[in-house]
């Protein structure tokens, strides 16, 4: 009598392993794949926009320096301009 329940028991075990380990997936494995999709699409999209915004800070980095050359070197001229009429006052 033992010996049955320990069969049967083996044989239920070794069908729930079977049923376990079909290749159909199910709701729940289609819904967690898509998640992980999803996860991978937004991760993507996160790392494009830093790089846009990096590339968007660098350019305005160059715009700003090369702004300020730009005053510096008006000042410059305008400080030139400046010397050269006191001269010519003196």
């Amino acid at each position: 009598m033992r010996i049955r329940l320990v069969i049967a028991a083996l044989l239920a075990s070794l069908t729930l392993t079977m049923v376990g380990c079909a290749k159909e997936e199910g709701p729940m494995e289609k819904m967690g794949k898509s998640l992980d999709e999803t996860a991978e699409n937004v991760k993507d999209a996160a790392e494009d926009v830093a790089e846009d915004v990096a590339d968007a800070t660098e350019d305005a980095a160059e715009n700003v320096k090369d702004a300020a050359e730009d005053v510096a070197e008006d000042v410059a001229d305008a400080t030139e301009d400046a010397a050269e009429n006191v001269k010519e006052e003196e």
